[in-house]
């Protein structure tokens, strides 16, 4: 039944999920369905993959470098390949869903992998499905098939705008034609 002042989105229902039901942590900031249909909570303290019936947690560990890169989950990216790119603090993994382990892009990596930048890491998917990595203090980076790093060199002007002060391209946005911004 309906009480007076009810809208259609009243009968929505909502399930809320704690650490008691197995969460890495209470404070989530990053949620994204893979095309498996798997939910993933990305939060300060891990990721979590959710299978409609239990939490599978993926940590960082130093003693395994296919880990995830760091545990605090800023964003999440599921791309046209069904890869996921997780975005952390201090740097970036790709998950490899067949291998269950993560490939890490961070100022650490090896060669190839190796970011300029950890923080503030965006992942943009183009048209063609190629995979970018920005805020990376004048170059773009570019995912290669084997998901080796690529980079172009772009050449801004810095500029100051009241405290914030940047050196390269924080994101890449896709106009209504088609025309891809930085």
């Amino acid at each position: 039944f309906r009480l007076a002042g009810q809208t259609p989105y009243d009968y929505f229902l909502f399930k809320s999920y704690s650490t008691r039901d197995g969460l890495s942590s209470y404070y989530s900031r990053k949620v994204a369905e893979d095309k498996f249909g798997f939910i993933w909570i990305g939060t300060a303290g891990g990721l979590n993959r959710y299978d409609g019936y239990r939490f599978k947690k993926y940590y960082h560990s130093n003693k395994d470098s296919n880990s995830l890169v760091n545990n605090g989950v800023q964003t999440i990216f599921c791309d046209s390949k069904g890869r996921l790119w997780i975005c952390t603090e201090d740097g970036v993994s790709c998950f490899v869903t067949v291998e269950n382990w993560f490939i890490n892009y961070s100022t650490r990596s090896k060669a190839g992998y190796r970011l300029r930048n950890n923080t503030s890491v965006r992942v943009y998917e183009d048209e063609q499905g190629a995979i970018w990595l920005t805020n990376q203090n004048e170059v773009l980076c570019k995912v290669l098939p084997d998901l080796s790093l690529e980079e172009y060199p772009v050449r801004t002007t810095p500029f100051q705008f009241f405290n914030i002060r940047t050196d390269g391209y924080i994101g890449i946005i896709r106009d209504q034609r088609g025309r891809e911004w930085a």
